[in-house]
């Protein structure tokens, strides 16, 4: 990954959309809102990704309490710590 990065823990990932908006609401002075077909796609890119980001080395954990994401193990943030501590002391 760029910069060097090998261990990625995503948190705030949902991949979704919730009664039409972002999770952080409606966009202001015209800026237009994603659609479903659009966050879909974006989940699926990023799932896509999963096996590339292996294969280079990279270990992703997918924190986020609730996401669309499917590539990715999840766990909650306390363990994905604990689990990449153990891995590194190997």
């Amino acid at each position: 990954m760029q910069f060097g990065a090998r261990d990625i823990i995503l948190v705030g990932f949902d991949a979704s959309i919730s009664s039409g908006l972002h999770w952080h609401g409606a966009h202001l002075d015209g800026l237009g809102n994603p659609h479903e077909g659009t966050v879909e796609y974006w989940r699926q890119c990023l799932d896509d990704a999963a096996m590339d980001l292996d294969r280079i080395g990279c270990r992703i954990i997918n924190c986020s309490q609730s996401s669309a994401l499917r590539a990715y193990p999840k766990m909650d943030l306390a363990a994905a710590f604990e689990h990449l501590k153990k891995s590194k002391a190997q």
